[in-house]
């Protein structure tokens, strides 16, 4: 490996670690779950996980390059057309990453289901959130 791409690893081995410090230092009980998912230039990774029910803390760290990003997480019903938007604890529905933004900690109430967090303007980057 060369110089530059062994700084650019621990550069982003020490942004995770600052992250997902954040991301702990936030959570509203100890009965949180954190979940870290990256959004990649191909989509999200992990592209589904399983979580217990209650607060949920999803911990977003955005390495696709795109410039705009907006999250938002949406609980599917099924046999709808539709999904429901939900709310983070601060009451907000969606939440936009500036271009200098590489990161979103965002906390949930979520009661069992499925939930997909997605990116409005990549229809393929989600993440698929099953909650028991």
């Amino acid at each position: 490996m060369t110089f530059k791409l062994i700084r650019r690893v621990a550069a982003s081995f020490t942004l995770c670690a600052v992250v997902l410090a954040t991301a702990m230092a936030q959570q509203p009980s100890s009965n949180s779950t954190t979940v870290f998912i990256q959004m990649l230039p191909r989509g999200m990774n992990p592209p589904q996980l399983t979580v217990p029910h209650g607060q949920v803390t999803l911990l977003v760290q955005n390495r696709s390059s795109a410039p705009n990003v907006t999250l938002s997480l949406n609980q599917s019903v099924a046999g709808a057309a539709s999904a429901t938007a939900l709310n983070n604890t601060s009451g907000a529905s969606s939440v936009s990453l500036l271009p200098h933004q590489h990161h979103s900690v965002q906390t949930y109430s979520l009661s069992p289901g499925t939930y997909i967090l997605s990116e409005s303007h990549h229809q393929n980057w989600s993440c698929t959130i099953t909650v028991q």
